[in-house]
């Protein structure tokens, strides 16, 4: 593999890998590097800060390289930059930062430390020139690069030896004139100028910077561009044995549709977990004998909740993988075995599918590629048992609430776990008008029906802040509160029905904020009690 270095400032010492490359530490010579690079025959540049000494690479970590860019941003100071991603993506999973510690996905890049596979550099490009500073232009590559679908990857041992001392305690600041330009790449014109307005009112930033920052929200943003990756094949062995893990509340009709598919499926299941949670009165009790051929186990619970249901089916499972679906899915027959190929080609341990919602169009651009994954649906998720056993189950505090599935995401993301979302694994979810979440009265206002419906509001949920308490900062969790209230105002129909439903929102504006300080109060009562999360048995 050869390795080319681009070493940021003065002479480059003698380097084994490839060419050695001197190029001057600002942001229109790195520029230009790269492009240059792109059109190279190295397979990855390393990009490096003499201050750190002389990199070193070790030739079994190189092998075992699993993300596509490589670098330690995390330990050199980029953790919480910029302000302006807490403006815009405020709870978004990848807006929190793992220990700089351990190797995890992470978008927040440093070219002080940084390997970029030459067909990233091909595909996506390298930094924007209108940057004034090296850091802001390596924080926006690599949140262009992770969320077009390179593995992008922070790896401590890159610097292992490296002279760190006191690199860790010098955050990355950023110029306003920056900050606004990296809104207005990554998040549009509209979020550029969104962010610039409450960190005027935040005072995150300073009005003083304001007329040399504002030409930053001029610049064109380019069109966006998608990583393909070569395609590789594996042969599967039938050594997995996949547990299929099915709560369901009040809809037999679809669950006696879903089991037939299960059974017709390529790579066939080790075993069916259902964990019945009708009242009792109601239950369907011939399933299994309706399925003989099918290894279904049944569980009858009383007491409803869907992590209840989850972390119960996880407890008597013998499967070594888990595959999460739900009762009103329809699966391919392919489905199990797809999950099984992608996880052996990219050797994680997660494997997250989509789902096509009934009625509701194609799947938004941005899961339309292959990439690592932001998410963990648990209605189309295969997941190694050994890596839920270091983790920990799903948090009760989330039972017949939402967010249960975000909250075990977040905690297989910040421990580390590399999560792919495929495209190309697809249910179809039908959104069943009675059972699940919505016997609970947890999904009365979803997020399409509150841009369709006038009087619909999706507000932030008590289980939604609790997430965003446990594992966001107080500005972010603010920000998220804010935007979902003034959501409630915005609608996708006619200009007279937006029209209506800013009057309507503008009307219950007082009413809104009452119901979100409540959920928020609500919200931190519930951390006093919680988390709760159950060990996986071994």
């Amino acid at each position: 593999m050869r390795i080319d270095l681009c070493w940021l400032a003065g002479s480059p010492p003698s380097w084994p890998h490839g060419d050695a490359h001197g190029v001057n530490a600002d942001v229109g010579a790195v520029a230009s590097f790269m492009e240059r690079q792109a059109l190279s025959s190295a397979d990855a540049t390393l990009f490096w800060d003499p201050g750190l000494g002389t990199p070193s690479l070790d030739e079994a970590w190189l092998a075992g390289l699993r993300a596509d860019v490589a670098h330690a941003g995390l330990a050199l100071g980029t953790s919480g930059a910029p302000i302006a991603s807490d403006f815009a993506t405020a709870t978004w999973m990848w807006n929190v930062d793992p220990s700089p510690e351990i190797v995890a996905t992470s978008w927040r890049l440093s070219l002080r430390a940084c390997l970029i596979r030459r067909d990233v550099l091909r595909q996506l490009g390298g930094i924007h020139p209108g940057f004034r500073s090296l850091d802001a232009a390596a924080l926006e590559l690599g949140h262009r690069y992770l969320t077009r679908g390179a593995f992008v990857q922070h790896e401590p041992r890159l610097v292992a030896g490296a002279r760190l001392a006191g690199a860790r305690l010098q955050p990355v600041q950023l110029s306003l004139h920056d900050e606004l330009l990296f809104a207005q790449l990554r998040f549009g014109p509209f979020w550029a100028r969104w962010a610039l307005g409450r960190g005027l009112i935040t005072r995150a930033y300073r009005a003083s910077d304001l007329p040399d920052a504002i030409k930053a929200l001029t610049v064109k943003v380019p069109a966006a561009r998608t990583f393909v990756r070569t395609e590789r094949r594996v042969s599967l062995s039938l050594d997995a044995q996949v547990s299929v893990i099915l709560p369901t509340i009040e809809r037999y009709p679809y669950l006696r549709a879903l089991l037939p598919q299960l059974a017709a499926q390529t790579y066939p299941v080790h075993e069916i977990i259902i964990v019945d949670q009708t009242p009792a009165k109601a239950r369907d009790r011939t399933l299994a004998t309706d399925f003989p051929a099918l290894p279904i186990r049944i569980i009858y619970q009383d007491t409803p909740g869907q992590c209840t249901a989850r972390n119960e089916a996880l407890r008597i499972a013998t499967g070594d993988h888990a595959l999460f679906i739900d009762d009103d899915d329809e699966v391919e027959p392919d489905l199990v075995e797809r999950h099984l190929t992608t996880m052996a080609i990219y050797d994680v341990d997660v494997c997250c599918g989509v789902a096509e919602e009934d009625g509701a169009g194609p799947i938004p651009e941005y899961q339309q590629f292959l990439r690592a994954s932001d998410v963990f649906p648990t209605n189309n998720s295969m997941i190694r048992r050994r890596v839920l056993a270091a983790t920990g189950m799903f948090d009760l505090a989330y039972d017949r609430k939402v967010c249960e599935d975000r909250d075990l995401g977040m905690r297989l993301y910040l421990a580390g776990t590399l999560m792919i979302l495929d495209s190309r694994i697809s249910v179809l979810h039908h959104h069943a008008p009675r059972g699940g979440l919505r016997k609970h009265g947890a999904r009365a206002v979803t997020y399409a029906s509150s841009r369709t419906r006038l009087t619909h509001r999706n507000l932030p949920h008590i289980s939604e802040i609790y997430l965003g308490l446990r594992y966001f900062s107080e500005r972010q969790v603010r920000e998220m509160i804010v935007l979902r209230t003034l959501g409630t105002m915005r609608s996708k129909g006619v200009p007279l029905h937006q029209m209506m439903k800013l009057a309507y929102g503008l009307g219950v504006m007082g009413d809104s904020r009452r119901k979100v300080e409540a959920a928020e109060q609500a919200a931190r009562e519930l951390l006093r009690s919680y988390p709760q999360i159950d060990q996986l048995p071994a």
